[in-house]
């Protein structure tokens, strides 16, 4: 039976029955034994304890061991469904991010994402934040753009931000443009890609961002430079005024082709 040494805080333990003093340092002491399975198991008995202040070795061990039986234990203590993660779990992901939003769901909508968008792992990982390379004619270039959670002012990623904006308009837009009789939030995101509709209004500001306006559905749609990748899609309450209200320049009020 293996015996496993932690220098300072962790003493001789048998296999599966190693603990954790309370001031864990999760910055280098745990990150080579992670790898280990058995560690990793150990772990997720000392995490159900209380991982939710330790949220950087929660990640940790759901990289390492998805499928230990721990990780429930993790996940419930964190405020997570405990059905049990599969394949395409982003929770790792997630919970690196320590998202404002809410993990169960936000996960669930990035699953469905990379279903309908055919995007690859690195590709997801790029909308969520990661540093990785990713094509540079890839799709996930112009999917959604960074913003900010207005709440905790934290920066969200594109796939952050793309759900927090879908959860907050989609239910704007459930009987026009040929949207489905029940939408998801990836319906909304895919809208607010498409190309704006023929005779929208088009303003610039002097930050480059671009904002379409289709008066006939009152619908304003917000895009970086590029006039592809979108910032947000909603109706405005004051409808065109809100338009007419947007510090800018016009572009082509009289021939509305774009």
């Amino acid at each position: 039976m293996r015996l496993f040494f932690w220098p300072t805080d962790i003493r001789y333990h048998r296999e599966g029955d190693l603990t954790l003093k309370n001031q864990l340092d999760p910055a280098g002491r745990a990150q080579d034994a992670l790898k280990d399975a058995a560690t990793g198991a150990a772990l997720g008995g000392t995490l159900g304890k209380g991982a939710e202040h330790i949220p950087d070795l929660a990640s940790k061990l759901l990289q390492y061991t998805p499928d230990h039986p721990m990780v429930q234990k993790v996940l419930a203590k964190m405020g997570y469904s405990t059905g049990g993660m599969n394949e395409a779990s982003f929770l790792p992901l997630i919970t690196k991010r320590k998202s404002p939003l809410d993990h169960n769901q936000l996960d669930q909508f990035a699953q469905v994402v990379q279903k309908e968008f055919g995007f690859s792992d690195n590709e997801m990982a790029y909308l969520f934040g990661e540093n990785v390379p990713i094509p540079a004619n890839s799709p996930a270039q112009s999917f959604w753009t960074w913003s900010r959670d207005i709440k905790t002012k934290k920066r969200l990623s594109p796939m952050e931000s793309a759900f927090y904006h879908a959860k907050k308009h989609l239910k704007e837009f459930l009987d026009v443009y040929n949207m489905p009789s029940n939408p998801r939030e990836t319906d909304y995101v895919k809208l607010a890609q498409e190309p704006v509709p023929s005779g929208s209004r088009k303003k610039v500001n002097d930050r480059k961002t671009v904002y379409f306006y289709d008066e006939a559905e009152n619908a304003l749609f917000i895009r970086l430079p590029d006039e592809l990748t979108p910032r947000s899609l909603f109706k405005p309450e004051e409808s065109l005024h809100y338009f007419d209200d947007i510090k800018g320049v016009e572009f082509d009020p009289e021939n509305r082709t774009y």
